[in-house]
């Protein structure tokens, strides 16, 4: 067989015995035997083939390692899933951050890609394993093709938010007032002058610079040729726009909009929109860039990642955001104003017509469209029969149906821990908790945020740490914690619509309320502004969701606090965070000796608490342990509408995650043999 990536063949057999091998394409998989007769993946047949080998990458030279099959597995070609996702063919195995680890590393591969492939998952007859192929839609090549576990199978038919949002504004496009479009075609005219140019070059030199035919030839002289090209593009584009020297007469909503698809050059542009209102000077830009480029660029002053340090353009995109004008007071104005009306808007608060009349208006409604001001949602699972349940470790991280969102605790990825909200029905809770008894029930959820601890004056949030220290030692009772929400009357059991679901979701989520009055948006999401509307009301007044109008601010950090010990002592913790925090959830199990505290908050605060809370505690019988979420994975966006099936009644086929559990066990089991 050729090691050649581009002639790897997955040769197979029909169950007749005629031979051939698999073709993938941007329509999934298709079969052509060795005589020229070929079967497609939609064939009324029911074709069934075995393959005598397991195909894997394993070098950078492309060479594809062949496994022989112990026994010929019976492989349906109907996929029971086709999906497009970023490969990275040809590089090996890699550090992957998922445990059980994945078979063959293919789930490295696929982190590590940026090459949009192709995923063909398809049952095998009489065996609960999958079998997976990955291939490149466009030339039809397989870049491996093996046997995968039925938990890996579903993680692959789930998208995270972050990605779905990608993917939603990419495919999204409008041609009026299209920002971006305005912007480039720019870059193709004369070259700003000697005079346009000096406004961006302050306290750099640039020897060799020159005047070139066009606007882009010119300012990408001034951009650093170490910067990724699509970056590149984004910051001469904005530079371009630098010497306009002029603000958009444009509505804030529109404008977002036209650039979606170009975050960095989207957020550089409502940064320096909010210098030029504010009549206040501008980052310097181009000495930043330069800067960044040569390793010399200061770390901005709140907390980033060691991954970003090392990405120079990153560093200098939050460098600037820390120097731009903060107009986060407009947006939790609004936030309190709707917050106190017990209204539900589907738009931000200032209309258009209004921000064209006054420029305060027009100020807050650009502030709100850029601090992602929200609708959110605390949906009521009891009332729906459903249990939220918390798994807080190193192992099970594969993602399932029921799971609600995902974060790793800490910097370490090799072996480190992760805690995992579920949404289940009671039934599969009990039969979880069997298998794992560690699992988390949940038994009461509160959620609180306080925007008006946001200074105006020093553009910060005042968020003392010893409110909270202080309330170690002191104690509290179940009815003072269900004060701070209300109480939440069951009546009886809800039923919910497909399209109740769809609304639930996007209020977990978040729904931004400027997304509300794009219609290509809600034309996605096949709803329209009336039937949202209509439909949240009716779920408020159900006792089935709890909504609140939120703002959020990149300046504040996310901070996890584990809590074990005396209910009443424990109790009177969560208080405290909920009440002097921006914002936090706290989620306790049925007995309240154990919490799980999830805040935002200021990076000093949160230092001070996890330098003190753990050592309090102790003294007291409490464990608490405080740990920095690194990495956020939600599948909120479809929560309910996966799980809700055609009758009404909810998926409790939990299996994709107690396989996880059972294939650890055995692993244990066998290495300890």
């Amino acid at each position: 067989m050729s090691n050649d990536p581009k002639n790897v063949k997955v040769h197979i057999a029909l169950e007749g015995g005629e031979k051939g091998h698999i073709l993938v394409d941007k329509r999934g998989i298709s079969i052509v035997l060795d005589t020229g007769r070929s079967y497609a993946r939609d064939s009324l047949m029911e074709i069934v083939y075995s393959s005598d080998y397991e195909i894997v990458p394993t070098t950078t030279e492309g060479i594809s390692r062949y496994i022989p099959q112990e026994r010929k597995d019976r492989i349906s070609l109907n996929p029971q899933a086709i999906q497009i996702r970023p490969f990275a063919p040809y590089i090996g195995q890699v550090v992957e951050d998922i445990y059980p680890p994945s078979t063959h590393g293919f789930y490295g591969r696929m982190k590590q890609g940026h090459k949009e492939s192709i995923y063909i998952i398809q049952d095998i007859i009489d065996n609960p394993m999958k079998w997976l192929t990955i291939g490149n839609p466009e030339s039809g090549v397989v870049y491996e093709s093996h046997m995968i576990k039925p938990y890996e199978a579903e993680a692959l038919r789930l998208f995270d938010h972050a990605y779905t949002q990608r993917l939603l504004y990419r495919d999204i496009s409008r041609e009026k007032n299209d920002s971006k479009k305005q912007i480039m075609e720019k870059l193709e005219s004369s070259s700003p002058s000697w005079d346009e140019i000096s406004r961006i070059v302050t306290d750099v030199s640039f020897p060799n610079l020159s005047l070139k035919d066009s606007t882009h030839d010119t300012l990408s002289q001034l951009v650093p040729d170490s910067f990724p090209e699509m970056v590149r593009e984004q910051l001469i584009a904005f530079l371009s726009f630098v010497t306009m020297n002029e603000i958009p007469d444009i509505d804030p909503v529109d404008l977002n909009f036209g650039l979606l698809s170009v975050p960095l050059l989207g957020s550089l542009i409502r940064g320096h929109i909010r210098c030029m209102v504010d009549g206040v000077v501008w980052p310097p830009y181009v000495k930043l860039m330069a800067l960044a480029a040569r390793g010399q660029l200061g770390a901005p002053k709140r907390a980033v990642s060691d991954d970003l340090k090392d990405i120079p353009w990153m560093l200098f995109w939050q460098k600037c955001a820390e120097l731009f004008p903060n107009w986060l007071y407009y947006s939790i104005k609004s936030a309190n104003e709707l917050n106190e009306t017990n209204r539900i808007f589907v738009g931000l608060p200032i209309t258009k017509s209004a921000a064209k009349r006054n420029k305060i208006a027009w100020k807050k409604r650009f502030a709100s469209s850029i601090y992602d001001f929200r609708i959110l949602g605390r949906v009521n699972t009891k009332s729906l029969g459903l249990t939220e349940l918390v798994y807080l470790g190193a192992a099970y991280r594969w993602p399932h149906r029921h799971m609600k969102f995902i974060t790793r605790l800490g910097t370490t990825i090799e072996n480190s821990q992760h805690l995992q909200v579920m949404t289940v029905p009671s039934t599969a809770a009990e039969r979880i908790i069997r298998v794992l008894p560690g699992v988390i029930k949940i038994g009461r959820s509160v959620r609180m945020s306080n925007l008006d601890m946001f200074d105006n004056s020093s553009k910060s949030w005042g968020v003392p740490a010893k409110p909270i220290i202080d309330s170690i030692g002191r104690t509290s009772s179940e009815r003072k914690l269900l004060q701070l929400v209300g109480s939440q009357k069951i009546a009886g059991l809800q039923s919910i619509t497909t399209q109740e679901a769809k609304v639930l979701d996007l209020l977990t989520t978040g729904i931004n309320l400027e997304d509300m009055e794009i219609q290509d948006i809600m034309d996605y999401f096949e709803l329209d502004n009336k039937i949202l509307k209509s439909t949240i009301k009716d779920l408020v007044q159900r006792n089935i969701v709890d909504i609140s109008y939120e703002t959020f601010d990149d300046q504040l950090i996310s901070l996890a606090t584990i809590i074990q010990g005396k209910q009443e002592l424990l109790r009177s913790i969560a208080i405290a965070f909920l009440n002097n925090t921006p914002s936090s959830l706290a989620m306790l199990n049925d007995v309240h000796d154990q919490a799980i505290l999830l805040s935002r908050l200021p990076e000093s605060t949160a230092y001070d608490l996890a330098s003190s809370l753990p050592e309090r505690g102790f003294d007291l019988g409490l464990n608490i342990r405080c740990m920095r979420p690194t990495i956020f994975q939600s599948y909120t966006h479809n929560l309910y509408q996966r799980l809700l099936k055609e009758d009404g009644t909810w998926d409790d086929d939990v299996s994709a995650f107690l396989f996880q559990a059972r294939s650890k066990r055995k692993e244990m089991s066998e290495s300890n043999a």
